[in-house]
């Protein structure tokens, strides 16, 4: 009876251990996500303040990018340029969706 007693404790402690090992996991996560949360909102207010700052017009920007992506591959491959190059820059930035806002 002993040793059943032992090896049910044993299974025990494992299953606390796997708790503390998933509690553990889940607030590395929790703390990940916190940390990059900051550090898009950072990156998105410092490119308002800049963009307020140095009084940047985005249209005309992204005006000038369509009319020479428009001039340079013509009717058929500017639109699909545009997306592709679009879709990959909203894919690699900090700020996710909001570049896509800004070109929509």
């Amino acid at each position: 009876q002993e040793i059943q007693h032992y090896a049910s404790g044993d299974a025990d402690n494992d299953e606390i251990e796997r708790q503390e090992r998933e509690a553990a996991k889940k607030r590395k996560y929790k703390k990940m996500f916190i940390i990059r949360l900051i550090i898009r909102l950072a990156v998105i207010i410092t490119m308002v303040i800049l963009i307020i700052q140095l009084n940047l017009n985005i249209n005309d920007y992204l005006k000038a990018v369509l009319d020479f992506i428009y001039d340079k591959f013509g009717n058929i491959w500017s639109p699909i340029l545009f997306c592709g190059i679009f879709s990959l820059w909203t894919s690699i930035s900090p700020m996710g969706y909001l570049p896509t806002v800004l070109c929509g």
